[in-house]
């Protein structure tokens, strides 16, 4: 519950208080996919303006490991994860527990981050494409 604000400090708190090693930013990619994929805000979080958007906090982070050209391949993919699986399944218990919300995140950080800044956007449709031209997304 971070408000627009204070986005900054927070930022500057979280990255030097525990990503501020190699081995801590190893953690990334973890954290990436707990936010597509578990963490879900209700409707009156995200209709919320003074709470930051999970997607803003997906783009930050993907920025912030640009130089890192592994960990930033770790990280797209954390975000992609759910792209790869959705609607794959031929169970439909396992599509009942699909959730678009956790495609969300990626969109959103997309649809976003295009006008101002495509090296966010730009790799992870280059991973999309990738994936589908090596098969991954065959049925």
């Amino acid at each position: 519950r971070v408000s627009i604000r204070q986005i900054r400090r927070y930022q500057g708190w979280l990255q030097a208080r525990y990503l501020g090693t190699p081995e801590q930013q190893l953690l990334l990619p973890d954290l990436l996919r707990y936010i597509c994929g578990v963490f879900h805000p209700t409707n009156d979080m995200l209709a919320n303006p003074q709470l930051i958007p999970r997607w803003q906090t997906v783009g930050w982070w993907l920025k912030a490991v640009e130089a890192n050209k592994e960990l930033r391949w770790m990280c797209e993919q954390a975000v992609l994860f759910d792209w790869y699986c959705y609607g794959t399944h031929p169970s439909a218990e396992v599509v009942a527990s699909e959730n678009l919300m956790n495609l969300e995140p990626a969109m959103l950080c997309m649809y976003h981050s295009l006008p101002k800044h495509p090296e966010i956007t730009v790799p992870l449709l280059q991973q999309l494409f990738g994936q589908m031209e090596n098969g991954l997304f065959r049925r």
